[in-house]
């Protein structure tokens, strides 16, 4: 999975939770089984705009489109693939 380092830690889990309308314990949940990166700051488990950003994917995908959750790794594996294919794509167009 894409976790690239966060570029701050801004949200704590209540914070992340109230942001993606999501139970705290499904955000820890998520975490123990690295679908997404949270670091601890002064004993408190925190994140950057990008978990923020990967939870908001995660709700959409089950909401929206009725995905449940044993698919969700599956299915943000795949799209990270995508994104980064898209990415080096681009890159190489760039570069010619």
């Amino acid at each position: 999975m894409n976790h690239e380092p966060e570029e701050d830690d801004s949200f704590d889990i209540d914070e992340l939770a109230r942001l993606c309308g999501m139970n705290p314990e499904t955000i820890l949940e998520y975490s123990r089984t690295r679908i997404i990166s949270l670091h601890s700051a002064g004993g408190t488990r925190r994140a950057g705009t990008r978990t923020l950003h990967r939870l908001r994917r995660i709700s959409t995908l089950q909401q929206e489109h009725h995905l449940p959750g044993s698919a969700v790794p599956l299915i943000l594996n795949l799209l990270d693939r995508l994104e980064a294919a898209e990415h080096e794509l681009r890159a190489l167009r760039d570069r010619h």
